[in-house]
């Protein structure tokens, strides 16, 4: 009960804050993070979730460094590319998550989610636009707010690529900051 009580807080705290960055009112609280520390975090919360059952979240690289960024919101946008790569793949299947420093002259680190399923091109056309979702009514907000959150919000830069051969691949780059 404990569990699901937090989950229903934590659904409702975050269609708030969907809500305040879509007026443009979200208050971003830079701390700083250990992006080792918050893949491993991340990856046992999303492990215990209704839609990780059958299948496994595998860290395949966790670069350490600290990055000065909104914690709550990185949590999010993250944590719904492992919800969409988790629901787009079949039991048995792993999802894989790293991160790592841009190996450019950038001040950015790289979050990644990676699964083995591949998007048509008509579908990856729409998105990030709110509302489009291949789920069904009453969803499509999870690729819209990490585009959201990702860019206007954490400063960073959000993509992803996807083919037959090599699956899907969704990333944020996110300014390491300073202290």
């Amino acid at each position: 009960m404990l569990e699901i009580s937090e989950g229903l807080i934590d659904e409702i705290q975050a269609q708030r804050d969907l809500a305040s960055a879509e007026s443009g009112d979200l208050e971003v609280k830079k701390v700083a993070v250990d992006p080792v520390r918050f893949l491993k975090e991340t990856r046992e919360l999303f492990s215990n979730h209704e839609v990780a059952r059958g299948k496994e979240i595998k860290i395949e690289k966790a670069e350490d460094c600290t990055i000065l960024t909104d914690r709550v919101q990185l949590g999010r946008v993250i944590g719904n590319m492992i919800k969409n790569a988790l629901e787009a793949v079949d039991l048995g299947n792993v999802v894989r998550i790293g991160g790592a420093r841009m190996e450019t002259g950038d001040n950015g680190y790289r979050f990644w989610v990676r699964n083995p399923g591949f998007i048509p091109r008509d579908i990856q056309l729409q998105l990030f636009q709110r509302s489009f979702s291949t789920k069904g009514a009453n969803r499509g907000l999870g690729t819209y707010s990490i585009k959201l959150l990702g860019e206007k919000y954490l400063g960073g830069e959000v993509g992803f690529v996807s083919s037959q051969e090599y699956g899907t691949v969704f990333w944020v780059v996110i300014p390491i900051g300073q202290e």
